[in-house]
């Protein structure tokens, strides 16, 4: 429940809840904005407007619209998960209207236009699986990307995916191995490491890597763990982020391959509710962050595990289900979700990660059993 006075962010994304509930732990009121506008999200915002999306992206014209029908004399700024990469003139258009506190533009076209990031890997030499920006002859052993996507959902193997090329797509040879995350916070003194996190991919016939979940406290070698934090640190000096953000990577053996850079808040903050996330990741992008609030959520003893459950049929959900309380992002009574579409998140802790992914696999299933048929 919101108190009056306190400090207002505007919090903006694909989907805001793991944001509005870190912004609301921190004392900020919220004004969120997002595709869902789930129970969840307008329990925790003081106020919460739902936008369709183009392309995967949120709609720039009413995002517009709902910004300037704002009195924003006293917001403090603007916070942005997924949902801005394709379009990141918009992200100079709002920080004309308030404070963006997060990477600006030019900072995320330099982590989302590939030719630009993987040459900024090379440079570094930072490992990363074999680019091409025309179409392999070949097409085994290599997958489309979309330049901007995000989710997991806009890459295809090559050999499925359309036999035109098309301008916003790059191609990657398949790396096998262990998908895994950094969660960071980048500031004028360096990158603070929150955690390293496993992550595993929950595909359907048409979205092969869709993103299913992750946990947090990767059960990896010190070797592994070692080498990314050092690409991180590589990377993120280098392109001067700041804030929160997170690495891609993928590991087999103790090879470790940067995949690609999210300059933006992270799904992962899910993972880590014990920390005060918002708060640091404001003070960074005001330049206002002190030593002690750099104290890495990496600390906590548990291992914390979320996992999407997506729609394998179009349905309308019942009126009277009880969700249980390790059930998030929970939609609307009688919502109508599509095939393929996120219904909502299961989380799980645990001693290990090991132990925190298998929780959360079986109250996925639990789920989907006795409350989705």
């Amino acid at each position: 429940m919101s108190i009056a006075n306190n400090p207002t962010i505007v919090i903006a994304a694909l989907s805001s809840r793991i944001y509005v509930e870190a912004a609301a732990k921190a004392g900020y009121d919220v004004i969120a904005i997002d595709a869902f506008s789930d129970i969840d999200v307008k329990k925790l915002a003081r106020e919460s407007f739902q936008v369709d999306l183009v392309e995967n992206q949120l709609n720039s014209s009413r995002l517009i619209e709902i910004l300037d029908g704002l009195n924003l004399q006293c917001v403090v700024g603007f916070c942005y998960g997924a949902g801005f990469e394709k379009q990141t003139p918009l992200l100079t258009e709002l920080s004309e209207r308030l404070p963006v506190l997060g990477n600006s533009a030019k900072v995320v076209d330099s982590c989302k236009m590939p030719e630009r990031f993987f040459g900024t890997c090379k440079e570094l030499d930072v490992p990363f699986p074999e680019v091409a920006y025309q179409r392999p002859t070949e097409a085994n052993d290599w997958i489309a990307k979309r330049i901007g996507g995000s989710g997991g959902g806009h890459i295809k193997l090559l050999k499925d995916s359309a036999q035109s090329h098309d301008a916003d797509v790059y191609y990657q040879k398949l790396q096998r191995g262990v998908v895994i995350s950094c969660l960071f916070l980048a500031n004028k003194s360096g990158v603070d490491v929150i955690g390293v996190n496993e992550q595993w991919i929950d595909g359907s016939f048409i979205e092969p890597y869709r993103y299913g979940g992750a946990v947090s406290h990767a059960d990896i070698s010190q070797k592994v763990k070692k080498r990314l934090i050092d690409y991180v640190r590589r990377l993120s000096n280098a392109l001067g982020l700041i804030g929160i953000n997170s690495c891609d990577a993928i590991y087999n053996g103790d090879d470790v391959y940067v995949l690609e850079i999210n300059p933006r808040l992270s799904a992962s903050m899910d993972l880590y509710p014990s920390a005060n996330l918002m708060k640091m990741h404001i003070a960074a992008c005001q330049n206002s962050l002190e030593a002690q609030d750099m104290v890495s959520a990496s600390g906590a003893a548990r291992s914390r595990a979320h996992q999407i459950v997506y729609a394998r049929q179009a349905l309308k959900l019942k009126n009277d289900i009880i969700w249980p309380e390790w059930v998030s992002d929970v939609p609307a009574a009688g919502a109508h979700i599509y095939e393929g579409a996120p219904i909502c998140t299961v989380v799980a802790e645990a001693e290990t990660a090991s132990l925190a992914k298998a929780l959360v696999a079986d109250r996925a299933s639990i789920l989907k059993r006795n409350f989705l048929n």
